[in-house]
C-alpha cells in the first residue's frame, strides 16, 4: 500500500464528503435481520434508517 496514495485519496473523499448532499440525519438503527423493517421506516423529520451489522 502507498501512504501518498492513501492520503490523497482520503483528502479527495473529505472534500466531497463534507457537501449537504452527504450528510444524513439518522434515524433509528436495524440490524440486518430487521431490513424489512428498516425498508418501512418512516420518520418524522426526514431522519434515514440506518443498517448495522
Amino acid at each position: 500500500m502507498n501512504p501518498q496514495r492513501l492520503e490523497n485519496a482520503l483528502s479527495a473523499l473529505g472534500a466531497i464528503i463534507d457537501r449537504p448532499h452527504f450528510k444524513t440525519k439518522a434515524g433509528m438503527k436495524f440490524t440486518l435481520a430487521e431490513i424489512n423493517d428498516a425498508l418501512g421506516f418512516i420518520a418524522a423529520h426526514g431522519e434515514k434508517a440506518i443498517l448495522c451489522p
